[in-house]
């Protein structure tokens, strides 16, 4: 064999230092699909901190107009009146906050500098499932739906199977990093 098919068969030595960012390992085309991906999950974060500060507002009796946020319905009430509307004392609406605020940063990072996907893909796997949770409460132990509560869940399930669908695509594995050399 000669010396250059022998080079080719060499790993690509990266220094120690070097840093790989997604526009650098996969095609342009890819980069800009999944910065729209981003974008999706950060407007859907947004929606679900506006939804999660009005359902604050509800449970916390301070909006005037509380009997009209959830569109006539009684089943909000029940939800928001439930034991499962709280964690140690800290309302779920204030627990949602937080969270999305989270995810909207990691997404906006991803966004920007093409970093910490791992951590978007897990803080949405951890929303998905606690989503499940949520609707799993509200359809078999409670018996009501809240309009918001479910739109919140439903939108965090969806953007958590995106994530998850683009990145067993991607990847060949749900959790797999696999880094094509240049």
């Amino acid at each position: 064999m000669s010396s250059d098919c022998l080079a080719s068969l060499q790993p690509y030595k990266v220094p120690f230092n070097t840093v790989f960012f997604a526009r650098d390992i996969y095609p342009a085309g890819y980069v800009s699909f999944m910065k729209r991906v981003y974008w999706l999950i950060l407007c859907v974060a947004l929606l679900n901190i506006i939804l999660s500060c009005a359902l604050y507002g509800k449970h916390q009796a301070l909006d005037p107009n509380a009997a009209k946020m959830c569109f006539g319905s009684t089943q909000c009430d029940l939800v928001l009146k439930s034991s499962y509307a709280t964690v140690w004392g800290v309302p779920q609406a204030l627990i949602g906050v937080v969270a999305f605020t989270a995810l909207a940063l990691v997404a906006w990072l991803c966004i920007v500098f093409d970093r910490a996907e791992r951590v978007l893909l897990l803080f949405l796997l951890g929303g998905g499932l606690y989503a499940l949770r949520m609707l799993y409460l509200q359809a078999f132990v409670i018996g009501a739906f809240c309009p918001y509560c479910v739109t919140i869940d439903i939108s965090t399930i969806l953007v958590c199977a995106l994530l998850l669908y683009m990145n067993k695509r991607r990847n060949g594995h749900v959790f797999a990093h696999k880094a094509r050399s240049v």
